[in-house]
């Protein structure tokens, strides 16, 4: 079997740690830019049911009425360097689950973003890329082609893989494709509506047993 992993709140806390940084960074950017107004407790509040960070801004600043910021603050949310990365942490048992399961299956991890910056959060977090068959960083948050891409390179069916994620563009696209979906309810995984997917986990290392149903 093939275990695709998505990477951002579900392999790493990632808006509950550089998250809410960036969110930080963001409305200062934006008022160093001209925003008058806004707290950063109503930004993160926001963002407790949002699915991304872009829908946090749009939705704080459509709330003020100063759209014309939006880009300016996603610009600052999305960029980011070494030190900010170095508050990222694995969620507990990742690792151990990961070693685990790559023991007996193989591993890919399809995710989204900037390459070198997704990339840095691995090496940051202790991750080994080894652990994975393959690794796919995609600028597109919509992953169907991805998981085409690894069925197609590795003689694989939509029977034979498992794909594991927190947001509708990861889980989406592979029910789409009748692939075997595992929601967890880590990060923003906890807007989504857990009837939707074939399994809802609250944590990812609960994975495990569903693997073992299989």
């Amino acid at each position: 079997m093939l275990i695709v992993f998505d990477l951002d709140d579900t392999l790493i806390d990632s808006s509950g740690t550089l998250g809410q940084v960036k969110l930080a960074a963001a409305l200062q950017a934006m008022k160093d830019a001209g925003l008058e107004k806004g707290e950063l407790d109503r930004l993160k509040e926001m963002d407790q049911n949002s699915s991304w960070g872009r829908e946090t801004i749009s939705r704080f600043l459509a709330e003020l009425g100063a759209d014309e910021f939006l880009e300016v603050g996603c610009s600052e949310y999305y960029s980011y360097g070494v030190e900010e990365v170095s508050c990222v942490n694995c969620f507990p048992g990742v690792k151990e689950m990961l070693e685990k399961l790559s023991a007996e299956h193989d591993l890919a991890l399809v995710t989204y973003g900037n390459e070198q910056q997704q990339m840095l959060k691995l090496k940051t977090v202790g991750i080994e890329q080894g652990l994975f068959k393959k690794i796919i960083v995609t600028p597109l948050p919509e992953k169907g082609k991805c998981y085409q891409q690894l069925m197609q390179e590795l003689g694989m069916t939509n029977k034979d893989i498992l794909v594991c994620g927190d947001q509708e563009g990861d889980l989406k696209p592979a029910k789409d494709l009748g692939i075997t979906t595992v929601h967890v309810r880590q990060g923003r995984g906890k807007v989504l509506n857990p009837e939707d997917w074939d399994y809802s986990l609250a944590r990812v290392i609960e994975i495990e047993e569903v693997v073992r149903k299989l």
